[in-house]
């Protein structure tokens, strides 16, 4: 009867995670992103509607010709584009005519975002990049201590050579001195 009295104490006041994540604020906000994030419900959303809207711009020539029987030459454009020209007897006015024509074309695309989901995924896109740039930051400042490093090894390398050269020659200097004995 003791053990029976201990496991139902032990279950009645066992923490329950439930409780736990619905009584703290921060827990609660990390398991409703990981909840939109996952697509389990859809809290916010905005039906979208686009519309689309051209303007066509059509430039026609109207143009006439009367014979005056002159034989003068002129050529010239008013301001307003109209152009006149006298060639050869004939009398050629040509006035340009711009048509707008408005072509409404409506489209319509109605979708629906989940505006909380995309501001979680814009928070993580921005959490990724600002990881992949302290990275870059990083690349850059590793390089630049290999670049040091293989500076000074290579420093290292020049005078070991030169001290090993200054040690084989002193050792070929004492063996020949050693082989002729000196006057």
């Amino acid at each position: 009867m003791k053990y029976l009295i201990y496991i139902v104490a032990i279950l009645m006041f066992s923490c329950n995670p439930v409780k736990k994540v619905l009584k703290d604020n921060e827990k609660f906000e990390q398991v409703a992103q990981e909840v939109v994030r996952r697509g389990y419900c859809v809290n916010d959303t905005t039906k979208v509607t686009t519309v689309k809207d051209t303007v066509y711009v059509y430039t026609t020539i109207n143009s006439d010709t009367i014979f005056v029987g002159t034989q003068c030459e002129l050529d010239t454009v008013l301001a307003s584009g109209t152009w006149i020209r006298l060639e050869e007897g004939y009398l050629m006015v040509s006035e340009v005519v711009k048509e707008r024509t408005r072509e409404v074309i409506k489209t319509v695309d109605n979708y629906i975002r989940d505006t909380k989901h995309e501001d979680i995924l814009k928070k993580d896109i921005l959490d990724r990049e600002s990881k992949i740039s302290q990275q870059q930051g990083m690349l850059v400042v590793y390089n630049e201590q290999i670049n040091k490093l293989t500076k000074s090894l290579n420093r290292f390398k020049w005078s070991l050579g030169v001290v090993l050269g200054a040690i084989l020659v002193a050792v070929g200097l004492r063996i020949y001195m050693k082989t002729i004995k000196p006057f």
